[in-house]
């Protein structure tokens, strides 16, 4: 209903409310029909609003789970046609309590709480977006202003800026589309995205990331025919930082959707990676995560039927042959000096690949002082099976560097050489380690130090049978030796031999 007073081609600010999809709006309109150009102004506001019901009630297809306790719509419209109420007229709508929870297949809902939302557009001035809230509790603010969406001219670039910020996740976005009617539009985009610890963005993406940080990633996007590039990329963890390119390219079929594979090239250089930047704690990416709840008026309660945290269904999803038949890339990483600590491990080289279905590990390399450290390795996902390869040299390492990792105030010195090979066939990546065969040897030689350096290897044993058979004067153990076989799964030694000043032990 409406209360209106027209007078000579002029609708006074007149009283009205409507109901739509069951929902109650009031507010005012008035109208100027007497200059060149039509001019009506409309406010209007509603509390408790569903935004699926009007969805359903229009028959406009699936909503976004949206409510809101209040929403208020202010336009001023002027023009002769659509075209020009688009560029020549001001809007302002706001959004108080809403609430949008979005549904995750492998992760749990994620919940925006939207405290005050404000879209403003006035001519020939850029539109604005603000909002302050939260994303499943975290603090949420975020500021958006674009230009030229609506703009008169075809080829006007459209730009837009974006600064959000999220607990400690701080994201800025400054970019521009180029239209090129009849053609493929081209853009590019500068993005910083900075935290203190990469962890914080797991409930935003369903991510389970480490705890490293701080961490910064910038870099600029942009476009060359159906080819993405991703350059001046920088990723900075600590002092840590790896910088390069991703070119992403593909083609389209006469439908327009998307032939498989895509095409994929990562190159990243860094001249300095510090280890300490990268410790993990408890972190595992097989540890599962926290439980998902949802908030209640009676508090948190878990949501039932739903194993957000669950890693295998993740590591399944990203090894599933599906996925890498979709893609084909190739990685490759150069390092100039690798430092753990005051310990300087030489350089560094990571090549491999993803084709044909298979992830390929062809060479990852780090030239110590002294020696060389190479591993290859492959993965072939299959949808009734996987197979998979791993393959390790060590030569000449100083394996007290390791034994700092752990322990930073060792002096602890020696030599250990390593070769590792085996391979797997099972029918998923949880099982592959049940069916290993391959060899395993050893050798390590301790640098002046007597038998009781043993006791630092893992299971203690030989400890606990050294002073049983070096009764008397101490003795150096001049090193330590054992050539292993795996046959599914079980490691059995072919030799193991202890040899020191005084005596030499083989055994099982």
């Amino acid at each position: 209903k409406i209360s209106a007073n027209v007078k000579d081609g002029k609708l006074t600010p007149s009283p009205f409310q409507a109901e739509l999809a069951g929902t109650l709006f009031k507010g005012n309109a008035d109208m100027d029909l007497t200059g060149e150009v039509p001019v009506i102004n409309l406010d209007l506001a509603s509390n408790k609003i569903n935004l699926p019901d009007f969805f359903n009630e229009f028959k406009l297809g699936p909503s976004p789970n949206i409510t809101a306790d209040n929403v208020s719509l202010d336009f001023a419209l002027k023009g002769n046609n659509a075209k020009e109420l688009l560029r020549r007229s001001s809007h302002e709508i706001t959004i108080q309590g809403g609430r949008w929870q979005l549904e995750r297949e492998l992760s749990e809902p994620l919940r925006i709480e939207i405290e005050r939302a404000v879209y403003s557009s006035t001519p020939e001035t850029p539109t604005k977006i603000t909002l302050t809230g939260a994303i499943n509790a975290e603090p949420l603010s975020l500021e958006l202003i674009e230009d030229g969406l609506f703009s008169k001219g075809q080829n006007k670039p459209f730009s837009v800026r974006v600064k959000a910020a999220l607990a400690d996740i701080v994201l800025s976005i400054d970019g521009k589309v180029f239209r090129d009617p009849g053609n493929d539009s081209k853009f590019w985009l500068n993005t910083t995205l900075a935290g203190e610890r990469m962890n914080s963005l797991n409930q935003l993406f369903g991510f389970d990331l480490p705890p490293l940080g701080p961490y910064k990633i910038t870099g600029a996007l942009d476009n060359e025919g159906k080819t993405l590039n991703f350059h001046d990329l920088m990723l900075q963890i600590g002092r840590s930082a790896l910088e390069g390119a991703i070119v992403i390219s593909g083609t389209r079929n006469e439908t327009g959707e998307t032939e498989f594979p895509i095409h994929l090239e990562t190159r990243l250089n860094a001249r300095s990676i510090q280890l300490n930047d990268f410790q993990f704690g408890d972190w595992s990416p097989m540890k599962k995560g926290p439980e998902a709840v949802v908030a209640t008026e009676e508090g948190a309660a878990p949501v039932s039927g739903k194993e957000p945290g669950d890693p295998i269904k993740k590591l399944n999803a990203l090894l599933s042959p599906e996925l890498a038949n979709k893609i084909e890339g190739s990685l490759n990483i150069q390092v100039g000096e690798v430092l753990s600590g005051n310990d300087k491990l030489g350089s560094g080289q990571l090549n491999a690949k993803l084709e044909n279905g298979r992830y390929l590990m062809d060479q990852l390399r780090l030239d110590i002082p002294s020696g060389v450290v190479r591993i290859q390795g492959s993965l072939k996902p299959e949808p009734s099976r996987m197979e998979a390869r791993l393959a390790i040299q060590i030569e000449n390492m100083d394996y007290g560097i390791l034994i700092r990792r752990a322990l930073p105030d060792s002096d602890l010195k020696g030599v250990i050489n390593l070769n590792l090979d085996v391979n797997a066939t099972a029918e998923n990546s949880q099982r592959l380690n049940e069916h290993l065969n391959g060899h395993l040897w050893i050798g390590v030689v301790p640098e002046d130090h007597l038998a009781g350096v043993v006791d630092l290897w893992a299971v203690n044993i030989l400890s606990a049978a050294l002073p049983a058979m070096l009764k008397g004067k101490p003795s150096t153990v001049n090193c330590l030796a054992g050539n292993f076989t795996l046959n599914d799964g079980i490691l059995t030694p072919d030799i193991l031999m202890l040899d020191t000043t005084r005596v030499r032990v083989q055994g099982k």
